[in-house]
C-alpha cells in the first residue's frame, strides 16, 4: 500500500496513485496475456503436429517408402529446422525413415499414443521435444517439436507486446498529468483568489470553472465571507455608539467642573456642581464596567467548569440584596417559589447578574409604589412589574446594544439612566447557557421578563 507523507499535495498523491495503478493494470494485463498466448501458441503446434502426422499416414507411406526413402526431406523441405521433426518406425521399434534432420534422432517410445514429452540426444546437446504418436497399421508416427522453439515463438511475441505496452506507458501518464494540471488549474486560481483578497475584504468568491465537489467549500467561505461582514458592521456600530456613550457623561462632567471652578464663591453652586460631577463619575465607570464585561462575554464561545445551578437560591439572594433599593422607591419586591427547576450546570455567578440586572431595571423604570414580581417555575424564572411598560416599537429592539426607551418616565421623569447595555449582557449570558430571554407585556400591566430554561 502507497503510504504519503503529511505535507504531501493531493495533486501528487493523485499522479503516484493513478501512475501505480496504471502500471499495477498494464503487468497483470501482460501476465495474463502472456498465459492466453502461451496456450494459444501451444495449442497451434499441437494441431500443426497433429495435421502433419496425419497427413503422413494418408501418403501410401507403405507403398512409397522406398521412394520416401531416396528423398532426403521430401515431406519438410519447406518446413524450418526447428519447427518439425518426424521419424517413422515399424512395430519393432526400428526407424525406417526420417526427415534427415533432428528426426533421426528421436527415440521409439509411443506409450499409449497422443503426445508426451522425451528428452531427445542429438549429436551435440540434448533437447526436450513435445512429440505427438500416430500408429497407422504396423507403423508409428512420430512428429515432434523442440519446446525451445515454442519458448521463443513465445518470447517473441510476448516482448512485442511488451515494446507496445512500454512505447504506450509513458504516453498515459503524459496524459494523466495533463489531466491533472488542467483539472486543478481552477483550484490554483481559487487559492490566488483567496490569497490576494484584502483582509477587510468580504465580498463573494465567483469561479463559475469550479468542480462542483469544491462548490461546498466555496459556498462556505462566502457564507463566512457573511458573517464576518456582519460581525465588522456590529463592531463599528458598537464601537460609534461607545464613543457617543462617553462622549456625553464626559462632555457633561467638563461642563460641572468649570462650573465647579467658577462657583468658588458659593458655596452651594459649588458643593451641586461636584455632586453633579461625582454622579457622572459613576455614570461613566459603571458604562466602562458594562462594556468590559460585554466584551469578555463576546469574546466568550463556551463556559467551561459548570457548577450546579440552584434557581431558588439565587432568586432569594438577590431579592433579599435589592429588597432595601425597592423600599427607597415604596416599592413591593414580591418573590413566588412555585416549583423548583431540574438540575441544572452553568455559571450561577453569571446567571445571578442576569436576574439582578432585570430586578434593577424593574425597579429604577417603575414608578414609586409598584410592584415587582419574581415567579420562579419549572421551565421558566419570571420579572414582572405593574409600570407603565413599553410600547410594542421599543419592545422589538430592547437587548439591542445602547439602546434605551425614551418614552419610559418614572416618577421623576428621565432621572433613572442606563447605557443600554444591561439587556446585551443578559441575552449574552443566557445565549452562553443555551437559555432565551422572552420580553413582553404584563398582564400586571408592565413589562414581562421571561428567561426560559
Amino acid at each position: 500500500m502507497l503510504k504519503f507523507g503529511k505535507n504531501r499535495s493531493l495533486r501528487y498523491r493523485l499522479i503516484v496513485s493513478l501512475s501505480s495503478i496504471t502500471l499495477l493494470i498494464g503487468l497483470i494485463s501482460s501476465l495474463t496475456g502472456w498465459l492466453m498466448l502461451r496456450k494459444e501458441i501451444n495449442d497451434l503446434f499441437d494441431a500443426q503436429q497433429i495435421y502433419f502426422a496425419e497427413r503422413l499416414a494418408s501418403s501410401n507411406i507403405t507403398e512409397g517408402f522406398q521412394t520416401l526413402k531416396t528423398s532426403s526431406n521430401a515431406p519438410t523441405q519447406n518446413v524450418e529446422d526447428d519447427a518439425i521433426a518426424f521419424a517413422i518406425f515399424d512395430q519393432n521399434g526400428t526407424q525406417i525413415f526420417h526427415d534427415g534432420r533432428d528426426g533421426r534422432f528421436i527415440p521409439f517410445a509411443p506409450k499409449n499414443g497422443g503426445f508426451n514429452q522425451q528428452i531427445v540426444q542429438e549429436e551435440d546437446d540434448r533437447d526436450e521435444y513435445r512429440i505427438y504418436w500416430l500408429q497407422d497399421g504396423d507403423l508409428y508416427i512420430a512428429v515432434g517439436q523442440e519446446i525451445e522453439y515454442r519458448q521463443e515463438v513465445i518470447g517473441k511475441a510476448v516482448v512485442s507486446q511488451l515494446g507496445s505496452w512500454a512505447v504506450g506507458f509513458p504516453l498515459v501518464i503524459l496524459a494523466i498529468l495533463w489531466f491533472i494540471y488542467r483539472e486543478f488549474a481552477p483550484l490554483k486560481q481559487l487559492a490566488r483568489q483567496v490569497s490576494e483578497r484584502k483582509p477587510d475584504e468580504t465580498t463573494p468568491i465567483v469561479n463559475p470553472r469550479l468542480p462542483s465537489e469544491i462548490q461546498p467549500l466555496v459556498t462556505s467561505l462566502n457564507h463566512y465571507f457573511e458573517r464576518t461582514q456582519t460581525m465588522f458592521n456590529r463592531e463599528r456600530r458598537f464601537t460609534s455608539d461607545a464613543a457617543h456613550e462617553l462622549r456625553s457623561p464626559l462632555a457633561g462632567l467638563r461642563v460641572q467642573a468649570e462650573i465647579a471652578q467658577m462657583a468658588q464663591d458659593d458655596p452651594e453652586t459649588h458643593q451641586r456642581a461636584l455632586k453633579n460631577i461625582e454622579g457622572s463619575i459613576d455614570r461613566i465607570s459603571q458604562l466602562i464596567e458594562q462594556l468590559l464585561t460585554l466584551s469578555r462575554l463576546e469574546n466568550i464561545t463556551q463556559l467551561d467548569e459548570l457548577e450546579s445551578v440552584n434557581w431558588q437560591s439565587i432568586a432569594e439572594s438577590n431579592v433579599s440584596q435589592l429588597y432595601a433599593l425597592a423600599e427607597q422607591k415604596q416599592s413591593d419586591l414580591y418573590l413566588d417559589i412555585e416549583s423548583e427547576p431540574p438540575p441544572q450546570q452553568g455559571k450561577p455567578l453569571l446567571l445571578s447578574l442576569v436576574l439582578r440586572n432585570l430586578i434593577e431595571n424593574a425597579i429604577h423604570y417603575t414608578p414609586s409604589g409598584s410592584l415587582i414580581k419574581i415567579l420562579l417555575k419549572s421551565d421558566r424564572l419570571i420579572v414582572e412589574d405593574n409600570g407603565n411598560g413599553v410600547s410594542d416599537s421599543d419592545l422589538a429592539k430592547l437587548g439591542q446594544p445602547f439602546y434605551r426607551p425614551v418614552d419610559r418616565p418614572t416618577d421623576n421623569g428621565q432621572d433613572e439612566k442606563g447605557s443600554g447595555l444591561g439587556l446585551s449582557i443578559v441575552k449574552r449570558i443566557l445565549a452562553l447557557h443555551h437559555f432565551q430571554l422572552k420580553l413582553s407585556r404584563s398582564e400586571l400591566g408592565g413589562l414581562k421578563a421571561e428567561i426560559l430554561f
